[in-house]
């Protein structure tokens, strides 16, 4: 079975190739394709659209290398072999109350990691092509979306001990588990910052503390280290998008679709720092669900918006 969303297309060329690849490969249990974004309308809609089809296949080029056969599983835009998936990926309800009990709402990594577990490939095939899907049109909605994944991620601590799982499998839930926890434990770095920073403001170093002492204590300050943190993490957000720009402007037919290297570098600028703009107010949504999660509320499982998205301007 081939299996698409509501929001997605997949040209006939690629569902053939699809049929083709996983029945010349008699271990696949499922193939992924790479879905790009299409129909965006709004500018975050856009924003999405374009930083996906931009650095898109390059990272996705690189997690196929490494994941292999231990690949993973979105929910759409997929080939699966129907007998595999009845027989090895039967999800369990969760013994917990909710929200980490009950139904497993990121069911996708878990049934992959199932098939895995089973002996079955889980593929990518990130250079297909033919594949899309659509996304939410405005921030609220995609933090909407974003909660639901919160929780489905953070269910995942119940199935990361299950016996017999893959270690990449294992790998793949607590990646999920920790992309949601860094965002409170970055909103408490900030909050630690500024409160580190009003005390150097306002309250007057003790540079001889009680008891006696030949030297002072210096208050601990490191800017060298600090800067390192700070490359560090611009490297890690960074380096990715600028060599898929490289990329773009060594191929001819791709700059040509991008509209020239000049656009795609003014489009790469835009959307680092659209980025930019919209991270910390993603910091603040996880940091919230995160902690909704945490003290018992559940989300359930909301329809997705697919207007064109206009947002209030309060």
């Amino acid at each position: 079975m081939i299996v698409l969303d509501a929001d997605s297309l997949m040209s006939g060329q690629t569902i053939v190739r699809l049929v083709h690849a996983i029945e010349t490969n008699p271990t696949a249990g499922l193939v992924q394709t790479l879905p790009m974004v299409v129909n965006a309308r709004s500018l975050f809609s856009r924003v999405q659209q374009f930083a996906g089809r931009l650095y898109g296949p390059m990272i996705a080029a690189g997690v196929a290398w490494w994941h292999g056969s231990e690949g993973n599983y979105w929910d759409h835009n997929a080939i699966i072999r129907v007998k595999t998936f009845a027989e090895a990926a039967a999800l369990p309800q969760l013994r917990e109350r909710k929200p980490f009990g009950g139904h497993i709402l990121s069911h996708d990594f878990a049934g992959a990691a199932l098939m895995r577990r089973a002996g079955w490939g889980i593929y990518m095939l990130p250079t297909l092509g033919g594949s899309y899907e659509e996304v939410p049109p405005s921030l609220p909605d995609f933090a909407a979306r974003d909660r639901r994944w919160c929780q489905g991620n953070l269910q995942h601590l119940a199935v990361v001990p299950a016996r017999g799982l893959h270690w990449v499998s294992r790998l793949h839930f607590m990646v999920g588990i920790v992309a949601y926890l860094t965002a409170p434990l970055w909103l408490l770095f900030l909050l630690l910052g500024m409160l580190i920073s009003l005390q150097a403001r306002f309250v007057r170093p003790e540079y001889f503390p009680k008891g006696f002492s030949l030297f002072p204590t210096w208050p601990a300050q490191d800017p060298v280290i600090a800067m390192w943190v700070f490359v560090a993490t611009m490297g890690l957000l960074l380096l990715p998008k600028l060599l898929s720009l490289v990329l773009v402007w060594m191929r001819r037919s791709e700059r040509r679709e991008f509209g020239g290297a000049l656009r795609a570098s003014a489009g790469v600028i835009a959307e680092i720092i659209v980025s930019a703009l919209m991270a910390p107010v993603m910091m603040i949504f996880q940091s919230i669900a995160v902690v909704e999660i945490l003290a018992g509320r559940d989300a359930g499982w909301q329809t997705q918006r697919r207007d064109d998205g206009t947002v209030e301007r309060r």
